[in-house]
């Protein structure tokens, strides 16, 4: 497993060996094997890719951009792909759910990974099954930090 993580801007609350890590624990937790990277980015970064490639005008917390999509690799490391996460985001969701803001990031931060792997919650079943297992990982993950 790898995990690459690109900071614009400098996060306060977690390192990037812990960064890692919960990357790492997440894969684990659901079997899979693979490279991620991570882009901690302001809402500026965020919203321009949100336009560019969702056509949505707005400020988001999390995208992820899945390499999985189309052909796949059958590598033994494969790119399993990218992770943005606006950090400006991340904070105001801490405060307005009143959790800390490593609890937020990782929320997103598995959000953005189960997206990788395909997951999604467009449909209720979906979305169910979905947040469902991102419950359980978040948990999991917390529970080490």
């Amino acid at each position: 497993m790898e995990c690459n993580i690109y900071d614009d801007i400098k996060i306060d609350f977690l390192n990037e060996k812990d960064i890692e890590n919960i990357v790492f624990l997440v894969l684990e937790e659901v079997n899979q094997e693979g490279m991620v990277s991570i882009h901690i980015v302001g809402d500026e970064k965020i919203r321009d890719l949100n336009e560019r490639y969702r056509d949505k005008d707005e400020t988001t917390d999390v995208l992820s951009f899945s390499a999985l999509e189309g052909e796949q690799f059958q590598e033994e490391t494969r790119d399993l792909g990218d992770i943005f996460i606006s950090l400006p985001q991340i904070k105001k969701q801490a405060k307005e759910y009143e959790v800390s803001n490593t609890e937020e990031f990782v929320r997103m931060l598995v959000h953005g990974i189960l997206h990788l792997l395909g997951h999604d919650h467009q449909e209720q079943e979906e979305a169910e099954k979905m947040f469902s297992l991102q419950k359980k990982i978040i948990k999991e993950v917390l529970d080490e930090y």
